[in-house]
């Protein structure tokens, strides 16, 4: 019977999802004059994925092809989200390894901007989890004591594409939003973060990166794979993320943009897309028919970096990365995402996904499949 139950709830869970994507996709393709109608290569990849245990709907296959050609690497969305996630990254630790708030405990010092203050199911702690009890005057001692004049506060848990990411500078002795708004105050925290958020340092930006968006962090996302056959950790694909000027979060669905990078090179791609697909060759300014790129020197470093945080991440083998590089040309982690991982990202702008190891990973999920219920929580 418990078998059934979750048979059944899963089977509706894909359905759902499914459901809802195609919508979203189908979106898409009108939004971009793309008819939806078979096209080459459609077949094959059909037939490829639904080695998954689930039937691959083209809508990804005829957006995405379009984009980066017809090759049957494209992932869709729906067999990742419900099948390679859940494989490669078992929803049983996910929760934990949700929560910015641990990221602490499980880095070198140095990999993160420093935190001042954290928020954790309703408790406030310091940067060494030492338990505080908070008032308007401890919070701004905390801040006063901090160091900086510039600082970010952010959900820790449940946040997503720069949702309630602020920015506070200090400003004649009182902190207050970056580009005029509210005042830093207990009870400004108490009110719209709620039990779990993190005060965190602001981290200023390489110059080889500052100049493509002055207000934003500009954030390399890079996907981060453990390959399933000898546990080294490699780096697929990459894109990184642009503000729109003023702004100062980066992600598309809040204005910015996104530009595909070589892997072996750090060379950025010659088109600039928004959240839609959208393409244009310039961008605050910047003219990226115009060959750009993230000095090879300093791209070496994101990489080597991106694999020892992939290291410490043991029970996950796909990360989503969001990697900064500060003033003095170190890679800095800004987070990790274990859940939702955002394929569509790299597959407007640079190619499948997972890259050369699109074939491991069916294989290894393809060999789980039976145990793949026991994976999921409903």
């Amino acid at each position: 019977m418990k078998s059934r139950i979750k048979s059944s709830a899963r089977l509706f869970l894909r359905r759902y999802h499914a459901l809802r994507q195609e919508r979203y996709y189908k979106r898409l393709l009108r939004l971009n004059g793309i008819p939806n109608s078979c096209v080459q290569g459609e077949s094959e990849w059909c037939e490829k994925w639904a080695a998954l245990g689930m039937k691959a709907n083209p809508v990804y296959y005829r957006l995405f092809s379009r984009y980066i050609g017809n090759n049957p690497d494209i992932v869709p969305e729906d067999v990742c989200h419900d099948v390679i996630e859940n494989v490669l990254n078992p929803m049983r630790y996910a929760k934990f390894y949700a929560d910015k708030n641990v990221f602490d405990l499980l880095m070198p010092d140095g990999y993160l901007a420093k935190t001042l203050l954290r928020k954790m199911n309703g408790a406030y702690y310091d940067a060494g989890y030492r338990r505080l009890c908070v008032d308007e005057k401890a919070l701004q001692a905390v801040l006063a004591g901090s160091g900086t004049d510039k600082i970010i506060v952010k959900p820790s848990v449940d946040g997503s594409s720069g949702m309630s990411v602020r920015c506070f500078v200090k400003e004649h002795g009182t902190w207050n939003e970056y580009g005029g708004g509210d005042e830093l105050t207990l009870q400004y925290l108490e009110d719209n973060y709620g039990r779990d958020f993190i005060v965190q340092e602001f981290l200023c930006q390489h110059e080889a990166i500052n100049h493509f968006c002055k207000t934003s962090v500009n954030t390399l996302r890079l996907t981060l794979y453990r390959s399933v056959k000898n546990d080294e950790c490699v780096v697929p694909s990459a894109i990184m993320r642009i503000g729109n000027d003023g702004s100062v979060v980066d992600n598309a669905h809040a204005g910015g943009g996104y530009v595909g990078i070589d892997v072996d090179s750090g060379e950025l791609k010659h088109e600039v897309l928004d959240q839609y697909g959208r393409r244009r060759r310039r961008f605050n300014g910047v003219d990226f028919a115009e060959q750009q790129r993230i000095p090879y020197e300093l791209w070496v470093k994101v990489v080597q970096f991106a694999k020892s945080v992939g290291e410490r991440v043991p029970h996950h083998r796909l990360l989503a990365l969001d990697l900064m590089i500060d003033v003095t040309g170190c890679p800095r982690l800004v987070e990790f995402n274990v859940e939702y991982y955002g394929m569509w990202l790299f597959q407007f702008t640079v190619g499948p996904a997972f890259g050369e190891y699109t074939d491991e990973i069916i294989d290894y999920c393809k060999s789980r499949l039976d145990a793949l219920e026991y994976q999921m929580f409903f």
